[in-house]
């Protein structure tokens, strides 16, 4: 019953998160305490967004079947969301939940495209009613949009004749030497999709005349010189533009600058104005220094003292970032706690976490309460990966295994960009010890999470922000289901067009072995362990250890293997096919023999 009463308040929850923003809509779809995606099946359009949430209490993937979308990785996680881009039908299966006695947990979304919606487009000079004196010259301009993509042409016609077509972001068009008549304008515009729409009709006369119009001149300044520039549609003749004439002007700035308004014959902020010419007339372009915007960093800890958090590149002395820069934030814990996830402008688990200044931006690392731990239900072997998942970095990832005492004290051995050294420590009651790469300048800490049975942390030199991950070596494991022998294919990718090959040998008691070839001729073996969600650390030092090949394969009871290494080639100018070297991540895939 109280499962039951878990479930309806999650689903109310859910269904509260299902809103539309203008045509994008957002969709939940809950893992059951029952290891089932529901709903199993989910359509949607193009640029809607899918929320999978935990409704139960162990953690599950949301992991792709090789079919073009990313979903949620191979992570195990209480929730994540995706946005599709494109339509086609999209599967994917929880990594632990997929083989025996489950093989259930998979789901299917089908991304359709949404229905095309026309563009209009809307003639706005000259105007309904409007008179010229023969021969007419002058320019028609419309504004055209799509609702649901982008418009690329708008063309113009004449009594049913076209006159011209103009292209995005300017839509205008010049009529020359009308005779004396009745005529009606109309615009047709196009939008990305092949949709079409059409302008109401202007209609407009053009009078014989009886004597010669006046003609007056027009005079375009620039403010300051060299700011800018001015153009106008139709050029002016010699002699100046007969009496009402109706005339284009856009002005366009220089570097370092951008334009701010017109002074003089008109007065308008924006760019593009239309000027009847019915006296002699100056006009001035004025601009301004452009001064690039800056955004200001706003972040909060929430319980206070429970953590803080590392900012990298640090603000500047207003303590705001120029647009778009790409700032890098750590949350470290205190004693007595962990990290539990990021709230404000974005919500998420990731730590270290990349975020874009584009905007004042504020953001709060919440932090959890650790209950002291009793080591002698942890102590043991530990083994896994020092891995930056954000860059590809050969000094800052490696191996790390270590042996936790029922203390709480642990020793070890870290071999970082091929350089390997001792490391030792003492956890505190709830699991937190520093930790400190002497040779790799890393400082940072551990964390102990007793619920998993794997050690986590996150360190630094300022710049880099390598995650670590260690599983508990329990033995014998029981993974016969996994036993066997996988041939994988290392992929190619920037300057490696040609595959590599492995063979990985797993025994019933999980360990494993891999040995391989890459594409440019560099063996690698390792021996190493399956982790408890089917996963296997590969640390591979190469060419002298000056480069590695590093990264975890996700296995599965379909038997077949993917993941994404990251290797790393120094430059060699003896090497004819690579002399400037590489740091490239290539994707790995295989299957059972």
């Amino acid at each position: 019953m109280k499962k039951l009463c878990l479930y309806l308040i999650f689903m109310c929850v859910a269904a509260a998160a299902l809103v539309s923003v203008s045509q994008a809509a957002t969709h939940i779809v809950s893992m059951t305490a029952g290891n089932r995606f529901l709903p199993a099946v989910t359509n949607i359009l193009v640029g809607d967004t899918i929320i999978w949430m935990n409704a139960g209490v162990v953690q599950h993937s949301v992991t792709p079947t090789n079919n073009g979308e990313a979903f949620c990785g191979t992570a195990l996680l209480d929730r994540c969301e995706w946005t599709f881009t494109q339509p086609g039908s999209f599967a994917y299966y929880c990594i632990p939940h997929f083989r025996p006695p489950f093989q259930t947990m998979t789901g299917l979304v089908v991304v359709a495209s949404p229905p095309n919606v026309a563009p209009t487009v809307t003639i706005t000079t000259p105007q309904d009613g409007a008179t010229f004196g023969a021969p007419a010259t002058f320019q028609i301009t419309a504004n055209a949009q799509d609702s649901d993509g982008s418009v690329t042409n708008v063309e113009f016609f004449v009594n049913g004749a076209s006159v011209g077509a103009a292209s995005p972001p300017n839509f205008t068009a010049s009529v020359q030497s009308l005779a004396a008549g009745n005529y009606l304008l109309t615009a047709i515009t196009t939008d990305s999709r092949l949709a079409t729409g059409t302008s109401s009709p202007v209609s407009i006369t053009v009078t014989q005349r009886t004597a010669a119009l006046p003609r007056y001149s027009l005079t375009l300044l620039v403010s300051p010189t060299n700011a800018g520039a001015v153009a106008v549609e139709p050029p002016q003749p010699d002699g100046g533009y007969e009496s009402n004439s109706v005339v284009t002007l856009t002005a366009s700035a220089a570097n370092d600058f951008e334009f701010s308004n017109w002074s003089g014959g008109v007065t308008s902020t924006s760019n593009r104005v239309t000027l009847t010419i019915d006296a002699d007339k100056t006009v001035i372009g004025n601009f301004v220094p452009f001064v690039p915007p800056r955004f200001r960093l706003t972040v909060n800890i929430t319980p206070p003292d429970s953590g803080r958090i590392l900012i990298t590149p640090a603000a500047d002395s207003s303590g705001t970032y120029s647009a778009n820069t790409v700032v890098a934030l750590a949350a470290v814990p205190e004693h007595g706690f962990h990290f539990a996830h990021w709230v404000g402008a974005t919500v998420s688990t990731n730590n270290p976490l990349l975020l874009a200044m584009n905007a004042n931006t504020e953001l709060t690392a919440l932090f959890e309460g650790i209950t002291a731990l009793d080591f002698n239900s942890f102590a043991g072997a530990y083994q896994g990966l020092l891995l930056d998942e954000q860059t590809i970095n050969h000094t800052a990832s490696g191996t790390l295994s270590l042996r936790l005492s029922k203390s709480g004290a642990y020793r070890g051995v870290a071999v970082l960009g091929g350089m390997r050294q001792l490391i030792a420590g003492q956890f505190d009651r709830f699991g937190y010890a520093p930790l400190t790469m002497r040779r790799g300048t890393l400082t940072g800490s551990l964390q102990l999470e007793s619920d998993e049975l794997r050690i986590t942390g996150t360190l630094t030199d300022g710049n880099k922000f390598p995650s670590l991950l260690l599983y508990r070596a329990i033995s014998p494991t029981n993974n016969s289901d996994l036993a066997g022998t996988y041939a994988l294919t290392l992929g190619t990718n920037g300057p490696v067009n040609l595959e590599g090959t492995a063979w990985l040998t797993i025994s019933p008691n999980g360990l494993a072995r891999v040995r391989g070839t890459l594409a440019d001729g560099a063996t690698f073996s390792q021996r190493t362990r399956i982790t408890p969600d089917t996963r296997v650390p590969i640390a591979a030092m190469l060419y002298g250890e000056s480069g590695s090949l590093i990264g975890w394969f996700a296995l599965t009871t379909n038997a077949t293997i993917e993941g994404t290494m990251h290797w790393v080639r120094p430059a060699d100018s003896r090497n004819r096919e690579f002399p400037g070297g590489f740091a490239i991540q290539v994707p790995v895939a295989g299957t059972r023999q």
